[in-house]
């Protein structure tokens, strides 16, 4: 068993949707990316940041909330394992989390601000994008849709 600090095993596949678009978001199909215990490897990382005590910036910042570590898992649970690679967990000083996936200049920013509210980030510079706004958790297909949004470029970067 590799350590727990191992990149996880991504291999691009050959598989592509080909199930009849579920709401306005679904509107291209796309080469999954295999990612070994994706969950897994997303919840390590929620455990670590789960851990952090109060303070645990040095500036003040709160112990990350249990119900936004609670509310990640879930929407992590939620969504697809072969949609991206395993994105950066990053605590937020103010008490909240987020999901990042980064290529190039490309990139889109997932911050469970409350457990029922996630607010994006959607940029590239070299699209001329540069969206922000806020969907309910529960929204599965609209996250499926940011992180499409996101694949689609990256795998041009």
């Amino acid at each position: 068993m590799p350590p727990a600090t191992a990149e996880p095993d991504v291999r691009r596949t050959k598989r592509t949707t080909t199930t009849a678009p579920a709401s306005e978001y679904a509107e291209w199909s796309y080469a999954g990316y295999y990612v070994a215990d994706f969950g897994s490897n997303v919840n390590r990382q929620l455990d670590r940041i789960a851990s952090l005590p109060k303070n645990w910036d040095r500036e003040g910042a709160p112990q990350i909330d249990e119900g936004i570590i609670q509310a990640a898992r879930s929407f992590i649970a939620g969504l697809p394992t072969d949609i991206a690679p395993v994105p950066a967990v990053v605590p937020s000083a103010a008490g909240n989390l987020q999901f990042e996936w980064n290529a190039g200049r490309r990139s889109l920013e997932l911050e469970i601000e409350s457990p029922s509210m996630i607010h994006y980030l959607k940029w590239d510079p070299s699209e001329g994008v540069e969206e922000e706004g806020t969907c309910d958790i529960g929204d599965t297909c609209r996250a499926e849709f940011l992180i499409r949004w996101f694949m689609r470029g990256a795998a041009y970067v």
